[in-house]
């Protein structure tokens, strides 16, 4: 991982004791990422941060730099979490780089 960009998400979240959950308890969100939480009849939405991934793949690619898909993002379904550091290795899928 080269860097990465901000990217908004929101996911389900409270159980239920709702918003309180996350309000009150560094247990439910340690890192402190979620921003807004939404009461809803049985259940609670919050919104929150996930992260776009920049890398490059030297042996495929050489030093350009290669973006995740929108689609990645949701299999990786990592709101609300601490991003990876640069220099952390992640398996991935690379298409021909004249797609990129």
């Amino acid at each position: 991982i080269t860097g990465h960009q901000v990217v908004e998400c929101d996911f389900r979240c409270g159980g239920q004791y709702g918003c309180d959950t996350y309000k009150n308890s560094a247990e439910y969100d340690p890192y402190g990422l979620v921003t807004k939480c939404t009461q809803n009849k049985g259940s609670a939405t919050c919104d929150s941060v996930r992260y776009k991934y920049s890398a490059t793949a030297q042996n495929k690619c050489g030093s350009t730099t290669l973006w995740m898909e929108d689609f990645d993002l949701a299999v990786l379904d990592e709101c609300a979490r601490l991003p990876k550091m640069n220099g952390f290795s992640l398996e991935c899928w690379v298409l021909d780089c004249e797609n990129e």
